[in-house]
């Protein structure tokens, strides 16, 4: 949208110029109401006010008019730049899908894929660490187990606590495994409380064959399917806890910054962190209790005396 600046003179409508906004226009404007002696709109500042002191109204008619066709030439030279990019840039990427060809659908293809190749990355990550991490905890409960077990002076220290770690380990692994398999299989996430009974009694049954016949498949499978189904709600219900008492922690922490006791120290502790006001409490009881000190000398030497 174009404005047009104009200003009547002795009942003569002057054109000034034609303008692209209309803060220009206003502008211009209060340039020639000012070389005719009126009062503008806006006040100019005074180095604009020296320069147009000097002119003569048919020089400022002129210099006005060679401004505003100089900022359309440059304009025009800047909107022609811009279209002969863009007709490069079109140029360019037509040769581009002339030579590329199907590599380019190719690529289209590998980006489309990118999303869920990333998802699935981060998927095996979360498996890999829901069966990783609790094997190895279970590796070293087994082994604290060990540490007081009552086998330990017979057969070994060593051996005992490798034997329970390795045991342990063992159970564990296979348990979670069978649960991410049934998470999969059953296309639930892995927050499923229904996945744990499953999986325990898949593994208690193949387990409990292999060590204990047809009544150990039996026994451990229940066993197997109570215990973990306890262990995996019990996770469940801390987990939640804890991420609600990390917050509550957390805005604590937020909290006493702001406030500025961040390092507040609690009362039994023997150093303290003192201000000015304690301070001067604390040296106020010291010089108190040497003068009741020296009082007590005083009385002690009055009745030796």
């Amino acid at each position: 949208m174009k404005w047009q600046a104009a200003i009547k003179v002795d009942k003569k409508q002057i054109h000034l110029g034609t303008v692209e906004s209309q803060e220009e226009a206003a502008h211009l404007y209060d340039r020639a109401a000012f070389m005719c002696g009126r009062e503008p709109n806006f006040e100019l500042q005074e180095e604009e006010k020296m320069e147009l002191c000097k002119l003569k109204w048919e020089d400022f008619l002129v210099m006005t008019r060679q401004a505003i066709n100089s900022k359309k030439q440059k304009r025009k030279h800047s909107s022609e730049g811009k279209d002969t990019k863009l007709e490069l840039s079109k140029h360019s990427d037509n040769k581009q899908g002339k030579y590329m060809g199907s590599g380019k659908e190719e690529a289209s293809d590998g980006g489309l894929d990118s999303p869920s190749s990333s998802s699935s990355s981060s998927s095996s990550h979360a498996w890999k660490s829901r069966i990783i991490i609790p094997t190895l905890l279970a590796g070293v409960a087994g082994a604290g187990t060990g540490l007081i077990s009552k086998h330990r002076k017979t057969l070994g220290l060593a051996n005992v606590c490798s034997s329970y770690a390795a045991n342990f380990a063992i159970i564990t692994g296979c348990y979670c495994g069978a649960r991410e398999f049934v998470a999969a299989t059953r296309d639930t996430g892995p927050d499923d409380i229904w996945n744990s009974p499953l999986a325990g009694f898949g593994t208690g049954a193949l387990l409990g064959r292999l060590q204990g016949g047809q009544l150990g498949a039996i026994r451990y499978s229940l066993a197997f399917a109570v215990v973990g189904t306890a262990a995996d709600f019990t996770f469940l219900k801390l987990k939640d806890a804890l991420r609600d008492h990390a917050k509550t922690i957390y805005q604590d922490i937020e909290n006493s910054k702001k406030s500025g006791t961040w390092l507040k120290l609690p009362q039994w502790f023997p150093i303290q962190v003192l201000d000015e006001e304690a301070l001067a409490a604390k040296r106020a009881q010291e010089e108190q209790f040497l003068q009741q000190r020296a009082r007590i000398r005083s009385l002690k030497k009055e009745e030796e005396s």
